[in-house]
């Protein structure tokens, strides 16, 4: 049943039907807490709505499920950095390119090639204080 739940879930995020397919994906996570696909697509769903703070938890569950998605790290990244938790997002991007691969690797350096210049922790924030 959940496996239904999810292919139609997938069905209507592919469709562009986000705010459904998040519904979808709530429903399933339901049904199986433990179920890596589903949080990591209720967090899809949620960032393509723009609902960052649905998101983040959804995405940090996933991981937590199935922490080898170093893939679904640079998404985490880039949700956080929507929020403005700059030092969160680089240390994602950090990790996404120290334990993934090929593209994975080349999208968290180009993340950081983009947020570093503004990250407080690293002391060289572009904002004139």
């Amino acid at each position: 049943m959940t496996q239904s739940i999810l292919a139609e879930a997938f069905r209507l995020y592919e469709a562009g039907r986000h705010a459904e397919a998040a519904g979808a994906y709530r429903d399933a996570t339901v049904r199986d807490p433990a179920l890596f696909e589903a949080w990591a697509g209720l967090g899809h769903a949620a960032a393509a709505q723009l609902e960052f703070g649905e998101a983040i938890p959804a995405l940090r569950r996933a991981l937590a499920i199935s922490p080898d998605q170093a893939w679904l790290r640079v998404n985490l990244a880039n949700a956080l950095l929507a929020l403005g938790h700059v030092s969160d997002a680089v240390r994602e991007n950090e990790r996404a390119f120290h334990e993934g691969e090929g593209e994975t690797r080349a999208m968290a350096l180009r993340n950081q090639a983009t947020i570093a210049p503004g990250d407080p922790a690293l002391d060289n924030a572009a904002i004139l204080r």
